[in-house]
């Protein structure tokens, strides 16, 4: 018999597992209990036990069977351990988000799927499948995958990681963010500091400052980093080291935002767009909340295509630097984009109560009063609590002071 079963690249219980899903296969092939033993000489009470999970096959039995299905059950330990490293490289390329080598390796290893659809490593194909289904293709995930949600007793520690790594970012793809929380959570209950780990501890620090948990945000954020330096997943780490940023200046700790700055000025994020923009943007943040206003506009003339957020720190720039006409031509121009969301328009409204002749009647204020969490980041919140406090002071707007207490009330947990 083939000492594969004790390989490492093989959980032995994934042949539970195995085991477990020949019920599927014989069904689909149209074989009784009786007809499968009858063909593959393997007793039918044994076949009924290897199905229901009662017992765990040796990987003979199971190659008698699948051969009696017609589906060839392969343990060559150099084909698997070949197939099981092009796994492996594809998992550090998503993790690290190196998006130059994704495409390459998962075509090399979308035509072992069908070919190891039983084997030692079927569990592992599955979830790296169901991984880049999430992320790269639009239909839903295998249904070997549901049914593996089933069978977690039965998964390694590596294994369960990358199970719930995939069920959270399927729950955030689905708009559960409490869900995906949890599924993140649980990549971290199973003790083992790794790739998925620092992954799914980046993912819960995002979410966490979307949420305003501004220092729940900052610890799971400073384990990432860390677990990223250690693993060299250079872009990861740049992605968590921003939500650093974002955690220290909200909580206006800009000396520690611009200690994290300076140590990104030196990785290669200009070679990225995305990136060397988004580096520049926080620094010119940096800059507006330390009074440095013209140093902020400086800064932020640099970036040729600048988002929603760039693009209202530009003009608060200048608001603050007396340009007022620049800054009223920057909103005018944003209130003429139409693929603003609803949100982001009354937020541009609000904004505009900043300049003569603007009225509050015309603003659906309320609508922004309900759901603080829509807001991308807490400085817009706070950005536009000013606009309103200075209005309403100026045009002894009761109402919407009354209507800024609540709201006030309402960021107190986040801040």
């Amino acid at each position: 018999m083939n000492d594969f079963e004790n390989h490492s690249l093989a959980h032995p219980d994934n042949l539970y597992i195995v085991g477990a899903w020949l019920s599927y296969e014989r069904a689909l092939q149209g074989y009784s209990l009786r007809g499968l033993a009858r063909g593959s000489n393997v007793a039918a009470s044994l076949i009924s036990a290897i199905e229901n999970q009662k017992t765990k096959a040796n990987l003979e039995t199971l190659k008698y069977l699948y051969e009696a299905l017609h589906h060839p059950f392969i343990t060559d330990e150099d084909y698997l351990k070949s197939v099981q490293e092009n796994i492996q490289s594809l998992y550090y390329a998503v993790y690290d988000q190196n998006d130059a080598v994704i495409p390459h390796l998962y075509a090399g290893l979308k035509e072992h799927f069908t070919k190891l659809k039983y084997s030692p490593i079927t569990v592992d194909l599955i979830l790296i499948e169901a991984f880049m289904q999430i992320h790269y293709e639009d239909g839903p995930v295998s249904k070997a995958f549901e049914a593996l949600i089933h069978h977690e007793t039965f998964l390694s520690t590596p294994q369960k990681q990358r199970l719930y790594l995939n069920l959270g970012y399927l729950a955030l793809k689905g708009g559960d963010v409490t869900g995906a929380i949890q599924a993140f959570e649980k990549v971290l209950v199973n003790h083992r500091e790794s790739r998925a780990h620092a992954v799914a501890l980046t993912m819960i620090a995002q979410l966490k400052l979307r949420d305003f948990d501004i220092l729940g945000a900052l610890e799971r954020a400073n384990e990432a980093s860390k677990l990223h330096a250690y693993y060299s997943n250079l872009f990861r780490k740049v992605e968590v080291d921003f939500t650093l940023i974002q955690c220290h200046i909200t909580l206006n700790q800009l000396q520690h935002a611009e200690s994290i700055l300076q140590n990104l000025s030196y990785v290669l994020v200009q070679s990225n767009a995305r990136y060397w923009n988004e580096l520049q943007a926080f620094k010119a943040y940096v800059a507006y909340r330390k009074g440095a206003f013209h140093e902020s506009i400086q800064i932020l003339h640099k970036i040729e295509e600048r988002n929603l957020l760039q693009t209202i720190l530009l003009a608060q720039s200048q608001v603050h630097t007396s340009k007022l006409d620049a800054a009223k031509s920057l909103y005018d121009a944003l209130l003429n984009d139409p693929d603003l969301s609803p949100t982001q328009r009354t937020m541009i409204q609000i904004l505009m109560l900043q300049f003569p002749g603007s009225d509050i009647k015309s603003v659906n204020v309320e609508s922004l009063f309900d759901d603080p969490k829509q807001f991308e980041h807490l400085h817009v919140v706070q950005t536009l609590m000013d606009v309103l406090n200075e209005y309403a002071h100026t045009h002894q707007e009761t109402e919407v002071l009354y209507r800024l207490q609540k709201l006030s009330l309402k960021l107190m947990k986040y801040e």
